[in-house]
């Protein structure tokens, strides 16, 4: 069987209650439908040509590697320890912080002991954005970063996409982006636990992985 591994911003999620629900409907539908739609053009031609296919949706994956786009958590916390991150956006909203070994082992679960046509979130520790600041506190002593208002963040994605048009360079932030931090997301990986055996490390135990020696 085939693992397709889709974004946690463009999957159906599993939500605690209605409220999480009503959120995800309004958090940055452009991103979520052009992701979505991503993810089920791939599904579709791997079903056409007979592949058996197995969809896993993490969250937001961190772990020890380079501070890209694609380990946010590391990118965050390294600006953070190097006092170039001006504040955080949204740092009350719950995100599912998944370690990115957790998510490895779902992998290669999945491909022994995954449904095919199943989907299986892998999500992790459901904790504020502000949480993993609260673990560097305690760990390196750093200060909580600022908070930025949803207002002001929405300004400075507006002025960042002219920036980038005028630039033709990709915008640090963009108002989709501060629209995505207005939300909760955390997910529920029961699924991915009973099939798969997924389990997930704790914020406290993960995150110093992150941390430069």
């Amino acid at each position: 069987a085939a693992v397709l591994t889709g974004d946690r911003a463009g999957v159906e999620r599993r939500f605690g209650n209605d409220a999480d629900r009503q959120s995800a409907e309004h958090a940055d539908r452009h991103r979520e439908r052009d992701s979505l739609r991503a993810v089920h053009g791939v599904a579709r031609a791997a079903v056409g040509i007979g592949t058996p296919l197995i969809t896993l949706a993490p969250g937001v994956i961190y772990g020890p590697g380079s501070s890209t786009e694609g380990n946010l958590v590391g990118r965050l916390v390294h600006d953070h320890l190097r006092r170039r991150l001006p504040g955080i956006i949204g740092g009350d909203r719950q995100w599912s912080f998944a370690y990115v070994d957790d998510v490895a082992a779902a992998h290669v679960a999945a491909l022994t002991r995954g449904a095919v046509g199943h989907e299986y979130v892998l999500g992790g520790e459901n904790a504020p954005q502000i949480r993993m600041f609260e673990v560097l506190r305690r760990l390196r002593g750093t200060p909580l970063p600022r908070q930025i208002p949803y207002g002001v963040a929405t300004a400075l994605g507006g002025l960042g996409e002219g920036l980038a048009w005028l630039t033709g360079r990709m915008p640090l932030l963009t108002r989709g982006t501060v629209e995505i931090f207005r939300y909760d997301w955390p997910l529920d990986s029961g699924r991915a636990a009973d099939a798969l055996n997924y389990t997930f490390t704790p914020l406290e135990q993960g995150l110093p992985s992150v941390l430069p020696a």
